[in-house]
């Protein structure tokens, strides 16, 4: 997992850094807002030129020093190409769940809010309604980002390799922490990141989806490490249908909170039908009914922590702007996870090889110890 995860690391830090620099250098010098949004384009390229550099890199340090190659015949290579075209293929859009879904807004959103009768007020409404997919993002990337770990330990012949059921335990968990933290914070998230507090109802809405996109590119890619690459691609095609067609029928009823409706509805019919896939395979469920209500149970707790010191902080005599809005956001982001994860310790919801997926992994399995103590 090094290589992947310094590209992309690197790829973020040039991504980011890049569009930075570029957008606000030509801003600076005159040019149009559109034309520096070109200018931020140019810094994703990088990034991208920057990940394919470090794995060329890790690719050359990783050669052995053989001075001749076995030979391959042509029809051979020929077959190779065609299977690493087709799967890669297939393995990429699988991947690409979140950026297909709002590709699909992408086209659809703002032609139905025009004919819906919003007219001018129709790029805002959408604008409004893209805040949502920075929170999808980050909530789904820190969900899988321990789950996912896991999945290149799995083969065709160990389908019962607990790092399955732990894979999904650990999806399941975070992405219910993360959904329930995000709700929590989403005020002074939303003043943190935009100034104000517009779209509330919708950004809540995509805020649960984040529990269904964790599950599901987990699913995803524990199909794909089991050898189907196939199933993923189907249930993505799926999930875009499904997503269009309930734009056409929920935007011109509710707008923009059709549109957040259609989203969690489309990623939770993908979650089921992967959860189904995947579930095929198993002896044994991949989730408990204790495991569920445990974790329920914890994110209850850290929601009335987090609403509770929300309100108390709301009673300091202090200006209520954009930066106590981020500090209160920052702060209540620590406060949630420390609860959430301290009560899923002691809950015994995760056993001690899972909590090793976390960071400080082993102080964690010192407290569930001393509880069990």
């Amino acid at each position: 997992m090094n290589p992947t995860a310094v590209s992309q690391v690197v790829e973020q830090l040039v991504r980011v850094g890049a569009i930075l620099f570029l957008s606000s250098f030509l801003l600076h010098r005159g040019f149009t807002v559109y034309e520096a949004g070109a200018g931020a384009m140019i810094g994703s390229l990088m990034g991208s030129f920057a990940a394919v550099a470090v794995l060329v890199v890790y690719m050359l340090r990783k050669r052995t020093n053989v001075h001749t190659e076995p030979w391959i015949p042509t029809k051979e290579k020929r077959k190779v190409l065609l299977f690493l075209a087709v799967h890669g293929v297939t393995i990429c859009l699988a991947n690409m769940l979140l950026v297909l879904i709002q590709l699909v807004d992408s086209f659809t959103l703002l032609p139905l809010l025009q004919q819906a009768g919003l007219h001018e007020l129709a790029k805002t409404a959408k604008g409004i309604y893209d805040r949502g997919q920075p929170f999808i993002q980050l909530g789904t990337v820190v969900a899988t980002s321990f789950s996912l770990a896991l999945v290149p330990m799995l083969s065709h012949e160990q389908t019962e390799r607990n790092e399955i059921y732990t894979a999904v335990r650990v999806a399941f968990i975070i992405g219910m922490g993360a959904v329930v933290g995000l709700v929590c914070i989403l005020k002074q998230a939303n003043i943190m990141l935009f100034k104000d507090h517009v779209g509330a109802m919708e950004l809540t809405i995509l805020a649960v989806s984040i529990l269904f996109t964790s599950l599901t590119l987990t699913f995803i890619a524990i199909l794909q490490g089991l050898g189907n690459v196939f199933r993923p691609f189907f249930i993505v095609c799926v999930g875009m249908i499904s997503k269009w067609g309930l734009n056409v029928l929920l935007v011109p009823l509710w707008h923009t909170v059709g549109a957040a409706v259609a989203t969690l509805i489309a990623y939770a019919v993908m979650c089921v039908i992967a959860f189904f896939y995947v579930q095929k395979r198993m002896s044994r469920p991949l989730l408990s009914l204790s495991i569920i209500i445990q974790t329920i149970k914890a994110a209850a707790m850290m929601a009335i922590i987090l609403v509770g010191y929300i309100i108390l902080i709301n009673e300091l005599p202090i200006h209520h702007g954009r930066l106590f809005s981020s500090l209160q956001a920052i702060i209540g982001v620590f406060i949630g996870a420390f609860v959430y994860i301290i009560m899923i310790v002691k809950k015994e919801v995760l056993a001690e090889k899972d909590l090793l997926a976390f960071p400080f992994g082993r102080y964690l399995i010192k407290i569930k110890q001393r509880k069990a103590g």
